[in-house]
């Protein structure tokens, strides 16, 4: 799609708005509907979507003009795409749990998930590593350790963004302040600190690689053979 550079809001690449139409064809396509077919249709989206942006791009240019910036600091959108990254993560870790206790029966995994359902993180990779060890497979332990190490150290970087106060930089130069209280034997004390778009992005992958590591120890250890 050739997007112009000034329909862009908020830093949308043309690339972007190209996964956004794959993703609405593709979801309309799974519907079997007999008009949603071919180029025509999706060039049919890609003009809809275009008029959407250059309304949203009018917008902003008013909104700018009028000294108002209403597009998220990237931070912003960094923190969104943590919630996710570490949501479907945990959601991987019961899928490991229901695999665990019913590898192939599928009405059974609804008991195992009514079990996972009110577990917090914690639980849920204390009882996966519980749960594994019963099967003795001793090459796996070192694996295993490892594992269960790295979930709960993005699960600590994780609540560590997710619960802090949030505050623009009052230098004005773009990153936000994370801040948090603590009340616990020295007393109250409240710590700052200045966290960049880098910042999280690192926290970000880490919990993307754990995400894939726990995927590759689930595909040689747990999932159930052919």
């Amino acid at each position: 799609m050739n997007l112009r550079p000034d329909l862009r809001p908020c830093g949308l690449t043309s690339r972007e708005v190209e996964r956004i139409v794959d993703h609405l064809t593709a979801r309309l396509e799974g519907f079997a509907l007999p008009s949603v077919r071919g180029r025509a249709f999706r060039t049919a989206i890609e003009i809809r979507l275009l008029d959407a942006l250059e309304i949203l791009e009018e917008e902003r240019a008013a909104d700018l003009s009028a000294g108002k910036d209403n597009c998220l600091a990237p931070e912003v959108h960094l923190l969104g795409e943590v919630v996710v990254a570490f949501g479907n993560l945990e959601f991987f870790i019961e899928v490991a749990i229901w695999k665990l206790l019913h590898p192939k029966d599928e009405p059974e995994q609804l008991m195992a998930q009514a079990l996972t359902a009110e577990m917090n993180f914690g639980r849920k990779v204390h009882a996966l590593g519980s749960m594994f060890r019963q099967r003795n497979i001793a090459d796996a332990e070192s694996d295993l350790k490892n594992l269960i190490k790295e979930l709960f150290d993005v699960e600590a970087e994780r609540n560590k963004l997710m619960h802090s106060t949030w505050l623009p930089d009052f230098r004005g130069e773009g990153s936000l302040w994370r801040t948090k209280a603590s009340a616990k034997a020295k007393g109250l004390t409240r710590q700052f600190y200045l966290m960049s778009a880098e910042g999280i992005k690192t926290a970000l992958n880490h919990i993307e690689e754990v995400s894939q590591l726990l995927g590759l120890f689930a595909q040689k250890y747990i999932q159930a053979p052919e």
